[in-house]
């Protein structure tokens, strides 16, 4: 009997031992980025005092981060040995202008919607040194895109130049040597969507638009009626700006 006791008695501390112990810790998880693929602006001052607003449009696929810098008057140079560990993040771009080529180094840690980190250019001959602070931009359909087509065998390029007011969206697609307006434009949750009407080869056709807005690509469907054949297509468009 009192070795029964004594075997209850341990049975109960194991027990509650048991219940009360706390559960291990878990182990810290290595810092992951927030969203890289958008468009990320910052300033630069010229040696003569003013100041140009270059653009960074990055595309990150959680493995390999392309994209390509651009600001006013200064064209596009796609990125190069781009990189992203945890929050830190670099990349290169060459410029070549009058048999010369300029190396540009960028470095930085994301911290929400800004990178901040330095860039190292030989731009003016030696490297120098500079700070770096990018600013996500929103990502919305306002401004120009392209986007190629095929139909029936012939080639369709496109190019829609749009506002956004609200949700509103507005604007113009341009198909060589027409233009017609969009309707039914709308933004909303990234979301992007408009109808268009023109004549291809002497008919009247319909789309209607629909896709979502990520840095400088539009990604989704469109649904073409022409006569009584409709069709589903495929539909990326790409900045132009």
């Amino acid at each position: 009997m009192r070795n029964l006791r004594l075997a209850l008695l341990l049975s109960v501390i194991w027990t509650t031992q048991l219940e009360t112990a706390e559960p291990p810790a878990e182990k810290p998880r290595p810092a992951s980025p927030p969203p890289l693929t958008g468009r990320w602006q910052w300033t630069f001052a010229m040696p003569d005092g003013t100041k140009i607003h270059p653009v960074a449009s990055l595309r990150w696929d959680g493995r390999r981060l392309t994209g390509r810098t651009h600001f006013k008057g200064g064209g596009d140079a796609p990125i190069a040995k781009g990189s992203v560990a945890g929050l830190r993040i670099s990349f290169q771009t060459a410029r070549t202008s009058y048999s010369a080529t300029a190396t540009t180094k960028y470095a930085g840690v994301i911290d929400g919607g800004v990178i901040r980190g330095q860039v190292e250019s030989n731009w003016n001959g030696e490297p120098q040194t500079y700070p770096w602070e990018a600013i996500r931009l929103e990502d919305t359909p306002e401004g120009v895109w392209k986007w190629t087509r095929t139909l029936d065998e012939r080639k369709l390029d496109f190019t829609l130049r749009a506002k956004v007011e609200g949700d509103k969206v507005t604007g113009k697609v341009q198909i060589r040597p027409a233009s017609e307006d969009i309707s039914q434009g709308r933004f909303r949750d990234g979301q992007v969507k408009f109808e268009l009407e023109g004549k291809v080869g002497g008919e009247t056709f319909r789309s209607r638009f629909e896709g979502r807005v990520a840095g400088d690509q539009i990604t989704g469907k469109e649904v073409f009626k022409l006569g009584k054949q409709e069709r589903t297509f495929d539909w990326v468009a790409e900045r132009a700006d």
